[in-house]
């Protein structure tokens, strides 16, 4: 299988360094909308069997401006989410360290394991982000994917 790893387009939030989760979230903005069609136009060459998208907003509205535009299938898979940030979403990043100084100290001392609060770690974020991975590698084996 190839695969082709795609980051959803912008979002006001994203411009203004705000922490978001993987469930609903902002919608694209113009910049990522145009970011999405220039992803489709690069894949457009590329024979794209199927294309997964995690259930967050930026990333399904991305997702579907490149099927649309590539004509492949897409499939919503739940552990494709980002990292569950917790009591950290909507939060920027100074406003972070500012209310969860602890927080930040465990994580740059180990992101791996270190748990964001009422959130997840990073490796349960990898671990199930590899078993959606090698799902869909076992459906399209000899074919290419793009999440």
């Amino acid at each position: 299988m190839e695969l082709i790893l795609v980051r959803h387009g912008e979002t006001d939030a994203n411009r203004l360094g705000i922490l978001m989760s993987s469930v609903g979230g902002p919608s694209l903005n113009a910049t990522g909308k145009a970011q999405a069609a220039d992803i489709a136009a690069a894949l457009k060459a590329k024979p794209v069997a199927h294309l997964y998208s995690s259930p967050a907003r930026r990333a399904k509205e991305t997702a579907e401006i490149v099927s649309q535009a590539i004509e492949a299938p897409l499939s919503e898979v739940n552990d494709l989410c980002e990292i569950n940030v917790g009591r950290l979403e909507g939060l920027t990043r100074a406003e972070v360290q500012q209310q969860f100084r602890v927080h930040c100290l465990e994580w740059e001392r180990d992101p791996a394991t270190a748990r964001h609060p009422d959130g997840e770690t990073m490796q349960e974020l990898q671990e199930r982000a590899w078993q959606a991975v090698q799902r869909i590698s076992d459906r399209h084996f000899d074919e290419t994917v793009s999440w």
